[in-house]
């Protein structure tokens, strides 16, 4: 099997220095090279393009997100990697739209391996070469222009907190998914928190970085709006059924997460056919086995195009779980994932309300492995009562 080429870009000597020796248990595995600058790294990449690159941000001449925007546009099946000490949210938004994941300074040997070893297993699970390159040289997805109209709404070059962005984007799955990547890359998880659950704002954003990626799809169509009201019903009902699961806030806005962004294949499918939207609109929303249509015609589902897309975006574990296997839960790895069980039986249930699916497309083996028998099932999904399995779950009330 041939190694994967992969290059670690780094001014710093001692910082390379470290990467060797991290690294140097891998030379078996991969074909590693270093170079000292963006400037050399790139004429490194035009000489026999990397697989991989992991590049600092703060290098002189060429930056690391100005070298993986060129690398981007000239090999965009090329894994892209920043390594960065940043935090501002100015630097995330940039970092967002030309690299796949951000790896934190100081360097950790475990995280590096097995983030990179993870992406290039995600990329050789999309056998269709045309969707790979989708999946990864997207920067932004189709997006609706109303959201645009809405962003530029709010006043440029002024604060705007982050619940206010919230309200604007929450029906577009495309900024969504922007804002989720943002996340991965800083310490917003508590602020989100508190604009979800309590209306709290503690920190701020630019709107223009919001606006300044203009390679995204604009499309004000029917399809992608649907996509967005489906997605936010997902989510909503999603979070409120972990919070009867578990105790763990926590799980409940990885729920609510994996719910919103469930669907985020969908665009991908999009991004590599405009067709497909009319597709969702004459099969997938009507049809209980869309993902198994999916499947013969594109080489993937919908749901594991979106659970690799997240993947390769820092997504963990179980998030990318809950959102590859939501339709097929008995697929997954984890014997019990909540945050998987929660958008499965959201999922389903807002599939049924609102398209008229038939209450057979939940998972009623791995729903009994995890302690949810038809009964609770259906009554978490909106059944006012309903009888406890002792031990399993408790405090379920009578209405979600």
């Amino acid at each position: 099997m041939k190694r994967p080429r992969i290059l670690f870009v780094d001014d710093d000597q001692f910082i390379r220095l470290a990467l060797e020796k991290v690294l140097q248990g891998q030379v078996e595995s991969w074909d590693i090279s270093y170079a000292d600058s963006g400037k050399h790294a790139w004429s490194l990449h035009l000489q026999q393009p990397f697989d991989v690159i992991v590049s600092d941000v703060s290098m002189d001449e060429l930056s690391g997100i100005d070298l993986l925007h060129q690398v981007r546009q000239r090999t965009p099946q090329t894994l892209r990697f920043l390594l960065t000490s940043h935090t501002d949210s100015c630097t995330r938004a940039q970092m967002a739209t030309c690299a796949h994941m951000v790896l934190a300074k100081p360097l950790d040997r475990r995280q590096i391996l097995q983030r990179i070893s993870d992406a290039l297993w995600f990329v050789d699970s999309i056998e269709d070469t045309a969707i790979r390159e989708t999946v990864l040289s997207s920067a932004l997805l189709p997006r609706l222009a109303s959201t645009t109209d809405r962003l530029a709404s709010l006043q440029l070059g002024n604060a705007c907190n982050e619940l206010q962005y919230l309200q604007a984007v929450n029906r577009d799955v495309s900024w969504m998914t922007l804002a989720f990547q943002i996340i991965q890359m800083g310490s917003l998880r508590q602020t989100i928190r508190d604009s979800l659950d309590q209306c709290r704002v503690d920190e701020s954003l630019d709107a223009s970085l919001f606006l300044s990626p203009a390679t995204a799809h604009l499309c004000d169509d029917n399809v992608l709006s649907a996509i967005g009201a489906k997605s936010v019903a997902t989510a909503d009902l999603a979070m409120r059924i972990a919070k009867k699961f578990y105790s763990a806030e926590k799980v409940a806005i990885d729920a609510w997460w994996a719910g919103m962004l469930h669907d985020v294949g969908k665009l991908v499918l999009i991004s590599h056919n405009a067709d497909y939207a009319d597709y969702i609109a004459s099969r997938c929303l009507e049809n209980n086995s869309c993902w198994a249509v999916e499947r013969s015609t594109f080489g993937a589902s919908h749901a594991e195009l979106g659970g690799l897309y997240l993947g390769l975006r820092g997504a963990s574990r179980m998030i990318r779980e809950a959102v590859m296997y939501h339709h097929e839960p008995c697929r997954a790895d984890s014997v019990d994932n909540p945050i998987l069980t929660a958008v499965h039986l959201a999922s389903a249930a807002i599939g049924q309300r609102h398209f008229n699916r038939d209450w057979e497309s939940l998972d009623f083996d791995y729903l009994g492995r995890v302690g949810i028998d038809r009964e609770i099932a259906l009554r978490l999904m909106g059944v006012r009562s309903m009888s406890i399995r002792p031990g399993r779950i408790a405090n379920v009330k009578k209405s979600i």
